[in-house]
């Protein structure tokens, strides 16, 4: 069967340039289209068709369209004279296209799919098929590790939605890398590169067809050179546990209270406070104050604490307090306090731990003679063990380990008081001494169960969460273009990360025992489950992918069109170099249209 057929066209290029427009090339990245709306040419070819396995060509009529896009699905649609066809029977078959390019050529193929709908038109007895290539279903039953291994890229689930299904993942992966990702025409994937590709075609002005050579060039407002977030917004502050008044009420009476909290040993430590700047060093356990130097009116304040160590520091927002003078001022109920925030591309949160452990030791401090002899006439008493405990218990801290010293079981002689009214330990009792001493336990049970003890060795610890937020800023920027068209700009994508819900705080602040044991030290949980740093740095380098492939693309909008007769060396993995006396140009296809045209 002979007919006639004209090749369209469309290609982003990496260079641009010709004697009617500047005569330079271009060195920002764009993008050039060509096309051409005649569907006929002189001269002639053949085509076959393959309908579910069956040559149909001879049944073929009118005008045989195929297209094909970056990163989409080829498409065919022809019309097919009825034979008795089914609808039913129609839908889902296979369909080939093949022509000849030559009357001595082999047969190419052009097209590999599926039949997605058929019209039928009784009046004309023709139905009109449309086909798609597989590219869709291929990725839809791809796994994971298929499309990371075609693909490459980038993807993190605090970019991306956690459960997106293949086609959703694949197109996620595609956003961070400069290349269009379609089907060959035998149905066989394919990943091209946007730039670096060598030109396999070259067309002259005699190629071309008359009047279909145009460019449409990108807009400069179309444009971004630089992607980033900096936008400014008022927010209501975040307080915390970090610091407060010394006495750990919420009102104060005094103008220039003491503000204490706890901290990293060795640590800075700035609190802003009503314009006032405090400085302070946390101790070796951990604590640290300030005084407020200028007295502060009646009103209501949160202290601003940023914490410095070496070359790192966070800022964070204190317990806030009210300063009342006559004592009447209302406890605090609720944060009002709001500040200027400047917009980040990713937050990572996580929980900082901090322990401090603390060892006491208290004995009776003197000898059981002078424990029976007394203080004016009162004895002692030996303190019980339940009174350390319930005094770590009332301090906020918990019992980390205990020793006691049980005291001398039953009655024990211990001493004696001279005449002249001294005290000896244990000696010889003299027959002029003016008393002996004796020291009696009341307790009869077991010695280790003894309520009450000569001397204790206490150890505690205090365990201390603290909620860190790191705000990361990505800027991706087109020195070239920024230099040739100024600055324009667009806020990017934002993306978080919280590690603080995979971690039980609470319990682990009122234990002394469950892990991570951080052994009187500070430590950052940056690598819970699904929440690591790891993680973290994948997202930014996600997000920096997807910056640099808008900004390409971007650049890419410029449109070269233009057509010529069919070729069936063009595909969307080549490039093409115009070479005109109006344009130059090379770049890769973008859009490709075949119209074969049997009644031409």
């Amino acid at each position: 069967m002979m007919f006639g057929l004209t090749t369209l066209g469309q290609a982003p290029f990496g260079t641009a340039g010709g004697e009617s427009i500047t005569g330079e090339t271009v060195s920002l990245p764009v993008s050039v289209t060509v096309s051409h709306a005649v569907s006929d040419y002189a001269g002639a070819r053949d085509i076959r068709v393959q309908l579910g396995g069956a040559d149909v060509s001879d049944r073929i009529t009118g005008e045989v369209v195929i297209e094909a896009e970056e990163s989409m699905s080829r498409v065919a649609s022809l019309k097919l004279v009825s034979q008795g066809d089914t609808l039913a029977g129609l839908a889902g078959a296979s369909l080939r296209i093949e022509v000849k390019p030559t009357a001595a050529s082999a047969w190419v193929r052009r097209f590999t799919g599926t039949v997605a709908v058929p019209d039928f038109d009784p009046d004309n007895g023709l139905i009109t098929l449309h086909a798609t290539d597989g590219r869709r279903d291929m990725l839809a039953g791809s796994s994971r590790a298929d499309i990371d291994a075609l693909i490459g890229g980038y993807w993190s689930r605090a970019v991306f939605p956690r459960y997106a299904d293949s086609l959703q993942y694949a197109n996620d992966r595609l956003s961070t890398v400069a290349a269009a990702l379609d089907l060959d025409v035998y149905g066989n994937p394919r990943l091209t590169p946007w730039a670096g590709l060598s030109p396999s075609l070259v067309v002259t002005d005699a190629q071309v067809l008359d009047g279909s050579l145009t460019i449409h060039p990108v807009a400069r407002q179309s444009v971004i050179n630089c992607i980033t977030n900096d936008n400014k917004s008022v927010q209501d502050i975040r307080t915390t546990s970090i610091c407060q008044l010394s006495d750990g009420k919420a009102v104060t009476m005094a103008t220039m209270p003491t503000i204490s909290g706890t901290a990293v040993p060795g640590m800075t430590i700035t609190v802003e406070l009503a314009g006032q700047k405090l400085a302070a060093v946390a101790g070796a356990g951990g604590t640290w104050s300030v005084k407020v130097a200028k007295p502060l009116a009646d009103g209501r304040y949160t202290p601003k604490v940023t914490l410095t160590s070496g070359a790192v520091s966070c800022v964070m927002w204190g317990t806030p307090f009210r300063v009342a003078r006559d004592g009447k001022g209302s406890a605090i109920t609720g944060e009002s306090a709001q500040e200027v925030v400047t917009d980040c591309s990713f937050q990572y949160r996580y929980p900082r731990l901090h322990e401090y452990r603390r060892t006491y030791t208290w004995s009776m401090g003197m000898s059981y003679a002078e424990y029976a002899k007394g203080n004016n006439g009162k004895p002692y008493k030996l303190p019980e063990k339940s009174l350390f405990k319930s005094a770590v218990e009332s301090s906020g801290w918990k019992l980390l380990s205990e020793f006691y010293t049980p005291p001398l079981q039953g009655q024990h002689y211990v001493g004696y008081i001279d005449s002249s009214g001294n005290l000896h330990d244990g000696e010889t009792v003299p027959s002029d001494a003016a008393a002996v001493l004796w020291y009696r336990n009341d307790y009869t049970g077991k010695v280790e169960d003894d309520p009450r003890c000569e001397s204790a060795v206490i150890a505690i610890a205090k365990r201390v969460v603290q909620a860190l937020t790191e705000r990361w800023r990505i800027t991706v920027t087109a020195p070239d273009s920024i230099t040739a068209l100024g600055n324009l700009k667009q806020q990017g994508q934002t993306a978080s990360l919280d590690a603080t819900g995979g971690f039980d705080a609470s319990s682990w602040v009122d234990s002394t025992t469950m892990l991570p044991d951080v052994k009187n030290t500070s430590a950052d949980l940056v690598d819970l489950a699904g929440a690591s740093r790891a993680d973290s740095t994948l997202a930014l380098q996600t997000l920096a992918a997807i910056a640099r492939r808008k900004i390409l693309l971007s650049h890419r909008a410029t449109r070269v069109k233009f057509g010529l007769p069919a070729n069936p060396v063009v595909d969307l993995d080549r490039a093409i170099r115009i070479d005109s006396a109006v344009l130059g140009a090379t770049g890769k296809v973008y859009r490709l249209t075949e119209h074969y045209d049997l009644s031409a």
